[in-house]
């Protein structure tokens, strides 16, 4: 390669620098899995467990009720949809 190869990737390296400052963008929730709850497992544990990531996330309380709702499952999901 000779210095041309590596001059070439010395300059590649610049084409990743940022013009503007790092900003750490919230984490998806699917990146930070809460298991499904099917009304079998122990409510108290699981709600906490459930709440611990959305208080991480920053979640607001609109996209706290999204994101449970789509973890329900078997009686809890029927129990919830039903009322």
């Amino acid at each position: 390669m000779g210095d041309h190869g590596r001059q070439h990737f010395h300059n590649r390296s610049d084409d990743f620098a940022c013009s503007e400052p790092y900003r750490q963008r919230p984490r998806p929730i699917n990146l930070m899995k809460v298991p499904a709850f099917d009304g079998k497992a122990e409510w108290r544990v699981w709600v906490t467990r459930f709440e611990t990531i959305a208080d991480r996330l920053q979640l607001d309380e609109n996209q706290r009720l999204d994101h449970l709702l789509q973890r329900l499952e078997g009686l809890a999901a029927t129990v919830a949809f039903t009322l």
